[in-house]
């Protein structure tokens, strides 16, 4: 499997989604696991809607153990400083990132451990918290948080760390709550 090429100052910017979010075949763009199967389109470009892709869509919303999981907008500052613990706790250094309904966006400096270990860490932090704090409505407790893995991208350049940062600022439009270290330099 060939790997991804070294990050621009060991900056990722990596997404996680709440549990039953971007199933197989959503409306709005979607993957296979490893890309096992070719999916024309992206987020910005969503691919053209077909019978196979709604009936993908409809049986991985059918396979869903529960409801899938809804942030509401009271809960993700407390997500956030939840979020902000567990960073500090394995020494990540956040630079911004954004707790919306449906996931969650991190654009964090680190070399170890994997960006996948770091996410899986994260997730699993948040959900000890949050059932711990009783914070969660009564449908929410003891439930799934997240959905599987995570998707990690590479800083590649300044200019991509640039991009990123104002990607993930633009999130407060559509209600996520975004945090922002002091040294983010986007106004």
């Amino acid at each position: 499997m060939e790997q991804p090429p070294p990050a621009f100052d060991d900056w990722h910017h990596i997404t996680i989604s709440a549990y039953g979010q971007w199933l197989p075949g959503d409306p709005r763009s979607w993957r296979t696991r490893h890309h096992r199967q070719h999916v024309l389109g992206s987020y910005d470009k969503p691919p053209l809607p077909s019978h196979r892709s709604r009936r993908l869509h409809e049986y991985a919303a059918a396979s869903l153990r529960n409801e899938p999981m809804v942030f509401l907008p009271h809960q993700r500052p407390l997500l956030s400083e939840i979020i902000l613990e567990a960073l500090a706790y394995q020494r990540i250094t956040p630079l911004i990132f954004s707790v919306g309904g449906e996931h969650c966006h991190l654009l964090l400096q680190f070399s170890a451990p994997s960006p996948k270990i770091a996410a899986s860490r994260i997730k699993s932090w948040v959900w000890n918290q949050a059932n711990r704090r009783g914070f969660l409505t009564a449908d929410q407790t003891g439930r799934e948080l997240w959905g599987e893995g995570s998707h990690d991208a590479p800083i590649a350049d300044r200019g991509h760390l640039v991009r990123t940062i104002q990607y993930i600022a633009d999130h407060a439009a559509e209600g996520a709550w975004v945090w922002r270290s002091a040294g983010d330099g986007v106004g």
